[in-house]
């Protein structure tokens, strides 16, 4: 199934979030799109590079698939790699996802 589809349907948001598009990619709330925006005018402007909207990593331990981590963004500023992800409220399932990808592939996640 498509990340896009799983919050993109209808019914009522978990949070009460409001579900954003913008250049046609579906952001799960207002402050994730508006987040976008300001990444988007700073890649324009040079200053980041390689943005990417809703990266994901595959979190496998000794060959056991545990699941699947998606972000928000990812791109990269002065060399370095930066992954963020917009938060509301965060939740224990997410904070495991965030620790096995830094076990796992040495990448810290941003909060905004």
């Amino acid at each position: 199934m498509s990340r896009f589809r799983r919050f993109g349907g209808g019914g009522p948001q978990k949070y009460k979030n409001k579900i954003t598009y913008i250049d046609g990619i579906c952001f799960r709330s207002k402050k994730e799109a508006e987040h976008y925006r300001v990444l988007k005018s700073q890649h324009e402007a040079g200053h980041i590079h390689i943005l990417k909207c809703h990266p994901s990593w595959v979190l496998t331990v000794n060959g056991v698939f545990i699941a699947k981590y998606f972000a928000d963004f990812s791109y990269v500023r002065n060399g370095m790699f930066v992954v963020v992800d917009v938060k509301g409220k965060v939740e224990a399932l997410y904070l495991m996802k965030k620790r096995l990808l830094k076990a796992l592939y040495g990448i810290e996640v941003q909060e905004v």
